[in-house]
């Protein structure tokens, strides 16, 4: 009881800070981010909270950073090279700072056993170098984490051709998913993306990571760029046996594969489908006398997409996964296939500008043939944000997070977790 007691004054404590902060925060500031200064713009342009984006932010991102062009009646669409062939490179304009500071209440319950915990987090405090090279095609970001450990992204890209039909190859590393795709596909307003997009399963394949390879695109949309359809492949070295991406000297000869098609209806959202395909090294039964190594081969496919239903206010999204991995449970023995059903919906529910209500519902089922009863695993979340700045660059959010699981894989009964984080750009 007493346990339990402290976890929900916990919980009051931080709504209550947080229902303060959202009220009397100031609202102006002077800083903003790089490609808003470079443009001179509101990060709303491209985006409807930091970092999901708009259409504008999709087709500026596929033009290589560079903003959609505005074309007369009857002109010819400008080369890619020459949108931004005004401005001249400064590097006030390519640096950038973001930084995401948090406080959690987490309660975790498993078969006999139960904890919970609070803490300050620092998620993340990172500087990007990023931008174009002006009278060419060519493109940039790098990126330098102070807040962990793992290697940065960082890829250089080439586009062509003209602002409504162009194409762009990129190497480097980059996200698998991330800001391609419609709404529905990119980043959740919530802190943790979709299960559909996050889970491990128990070949440690996910979509969360950033691997390193080519990617090729190609976009089309009409000279007033109110649609847009994109085609995007990437090859990549894939996954380590752990799950981490491979960075460097890759010791399997196969690559994996993705491929996403998204279909911008109106500014309003759109379609997107994808198929991913890849193999990796596997340890199985790690640390037991019965270890040993294979390499499956899995596939993830999938639809998802949203679409605002009442205009600039309620946002719906939306999507479906399945997948299907090799599977052993002993050296040379073949016990089937891995199978993975995943979804989610969310409802965004925008106040004002730069301020909205979130509530989404995560369901996934897994099982394979020698593995007895199925897993599911369930969430709801709730949660609201608001953007402190008129340029939308700095946020805070609140969410409460409910998961539950039952089957053998899991791992754990129920997870309750209280977020409260302040997200900075500049």
């Amino acid at each position: 009881m007493k346990e339990g007691r402290t976890y929900s004054i916990a919980i009051a404590t931080l709504a209550v800070i947080a229902g303060l902060t959202l009220a009397l925060w100031p609202q102006k500031t002077e800083a903003v981010p790089a490609f808003s200064r470079k443009y001179h713009v509101r990060c709303f342009t491209c985006h409807t909270i930091y970092p999901r984006l708009t259409l504008t932010g999709y087709l500026f991102k596929r033009l290589g950073f560079r903003i959609p062009p505005q074309i007369g009646a009857g002109q010819q669409a400008p080369q890619v090279r020459d949108l931004d062939s005004s401005m001249p490179w400064k590097l006030g304009d390519t640096v950038s700072l973001t930084f995401q500071g948090s406080a959690t209440q987490e309660r975790t319950s498993a078969p006999g056993s139960s904890a919970s915990a609070s803490s300050f987090n620092l998620d993340d405090a990172s500087i990007y170098l990023a931008g174009t090279m002006p009278d060419s095609g060519f493109s940039y970001l790098t990126q330098y984490s102070m807040s962990d450990g793992d290697a940065p992204m960082a890829f250089v890209s080439y586009t062509g051709g003209r602002a409504t039909s162009s194409y762009f190859v990129s190497f480097g590393r980059g996200e698998l998913i991330g800001t391609d795709g419609v709404r529905g596909a990119g980043y959740s307003l919530f802190d943790a993306a979709p299960v559909l997009f996050s889970y491990g399963d128990p070949n440690n394949v996910s979509f969360d990571q950033q691997p390193v390879g080519l990617t090729f695109g190609y976009t089309w949309a009409p000279p007033d760029f109110h649609e847009s359809l994109g085609l995007t492949v990437k090859v990549s070295d894939g996954l380590n046996p752990d799950g981490s991406v491979i960075t460097s000297g890759a010791t399997k000869n196969s690559k994996d594969v993705f491929v996403i098609g998204d279909w911008w209806i109106n500014a309003g959202g759109g379609l997107s489908v994808f198929y991913y395909q890849g193999r990796k090294d596997q340890i199985q039964n790690a640390g037991l006398p019965s270890e040993f190594t294979y390499s499956p081969s899995f596939r993830r496919y999938g639809v998802f997409g949203d679409y605002f239903v009442l205009p600039r206010k309620l946002d719906l999204l939306a999507g479906y996964g399945v997948g299907r991995d090799d599977w052993r449970v002993a050296e040379g023995i073949n016990a089937g296939g891995y199978t993975q059903h995943a979804g989610y919906a969310e409802a965004d529910y925008y106040l004002a500008q730069g301020f909205a209500l979130m509530a989404r519902y995560d369901r996934l089922t897994e099982s394979y043939p020698a593995g007895g009863d199925n897993s599911t695993l369930r969430a709801w979340s709730v949660g609201c944000q608001k953007c402190l700045t008129a340029e939308g660059n700095t946020a805070l959010r609140l969410a409460y997070c409910d998961q539950r699981a039952d089957g053998p894989f899991d791992g754990f009964a129920t997870d309750k977790l209280v977020k409260f984080d302040l997200k900075f750009g500049w």
